[in-house]
C-alpha cells in the first residue's frame, strides 16, 4: 500500500510541475514576444518623430537659402554687375564666354 501511495504522490507531483512548467514557459515566451514588439514599435515611433524634425529643418534652411538669394538679388551691385553681364554679348575672355549662359540662366531665374 505504501508503495502504491508513493507512486501516486510521485504521478500527482510530476504531472503537476509539467504542467507547471508548461504554463511558466508559454506566459514567459508571450511575454518576450509582447515586449519585443513594442520595443520595435517605440523605436520606429521615435524614428519617424526624428525624420519629421530633420525633414523640417532641411525644409527650413532650403527656404532661408532661398529668402538670401532674393535678397542678394536686390542688392544694386548684383543688379549692375547682371544687367552688364545680360546686355554685354561682346565679352573678351574665354572663361566669360564659356560661362555666360550660365550665368545669365541663373540670374534670369531669379529677376
Amino acid at each position: 500500500m505504501q508503495s502504491i501511495k508513493k507512486s501516486l504522490l510521485l504521478k500527482l507531483v510530476t504531472s503537476f510541475s509539467l504542467l507547471s512548467l508548461v504554463t511558466v514557459s508559454l506566459v514567459a515566451i508571450m511575454a518576450y514576444v509582447l515586449a519585443r514588439d513594442a520595443l520595435k514599435q517605440s523605436i520606429f515611433d521615435r524614428l519617424s518623430v526624428a525624420t519629421s524634425l530633420k525633414d523640417y529643418e532641411i525644409n527650413q534652411w532650403l527656404n532661408t537659402q532661398y529668402q538670401d538669394v532674393l535678397l542678394s538679388a536686390k542688392l544694386p551691385e548684383v543688379q549692375d554687375q547682371a544687367e552688364i553681364l545680360l546686355n554685354y554679348k561682346g565679352l573678351v575672355q574665354p572663361v566669360a564666354l564659356r560661362s555666360y549662359p550660365k550665368r545669365s540662366g541663373k540670374i534670369t531665374r531669379f529677376s
